[in-house]
């Protein structure tokens, strides 16, 4: 729905002028009025239109249904109490559960070594992994260590700069540190990120 969205909505949730309905041009057809067999579940940023959506649904089963016989339907039932549960929802941020994390490494004051270790661990949900920089990290080198795997890969460094991304052909289900080349003269330590997307993560 975000083509539709509407990122200048001035109305109040509350508001009524004098009935929600679609801007013209934006309505599209969502159901034709015939048998319910499934849950409707609608998703999107603020102003992209869901209540209106809610609100016509509504107006046509209180048409086609008069709406009493609402209580002899179960299915029916179940998508009222959808609607009523959306309604209360003004904003929907993201649908369904991110695999995309932020992976810290600290790189200990005066440390001279070729890679440095997160202590999280990630395990890749497929067979392809992807890294990029996150904050305080400039070019260097990434390479994966092998903590819990079932074949015996080298995983060769490979090159990563900011804003471009690199995959990674991995073991699905195995358990790895990420590595970056990195030393650090000063006094203090230095922690800097990575972004790994398609993997779970535990903590050391």
């Amino acid at each position: 729905m975000e083509p539709a969205g509407g990122g200048d909505a001035v109305y109040g949730v509350g508001a009524r002028f004098p009935d929600a309905s679609c801007s013209g041009g934006t309505r599209h057809t969502v159901w034709d009025g015939g048998d319910v067999v499934c849950q409707l579940w609608l998703c999107g940023s603020a102003g992209a239109g869901e209540s209106v959506c809610q609100h016509s649904l509504v107006s046509v089963l209180q048409k086609k249904t008069n709406w009493y016989l609402i209580k002899e339907c179960d299915c029916v039932k179940k998508m009222a109490l959808l609607i009523l549960a959306l309604l209360c929802v003004p904003v929907m941020a993201g649908c369904g559960k991110s695999n995309t994390h932020k992976i810290s490494i600290t790189v200990p004051a005066g440390s001279t070594e070729t890679f440095v270790y997160s202590d999280e661990e990630i395990s890749p949900t497929g067979n392809q992994i992807t890294i990029s920089s996150g904050d305080g990290l400039g070019d260097t080198e990434v390479v994966l260590k092998a903590i819990e795997v079932k074949e015996e890969n080298a995983y060769e460094p490979t090159y990563l700069t900011p804003g471009m991304p690199v995959k990674m052909d991995v073991e699905k289900g195995a358990w790895f540190k990420v590595g970056i080349s990195m030393q650090n003269e000063t006094d203090a330590d230095r922690t800097v990120y990575v972004q790994v997307k398609d993997v779970e993560v535990r903590i050391e």
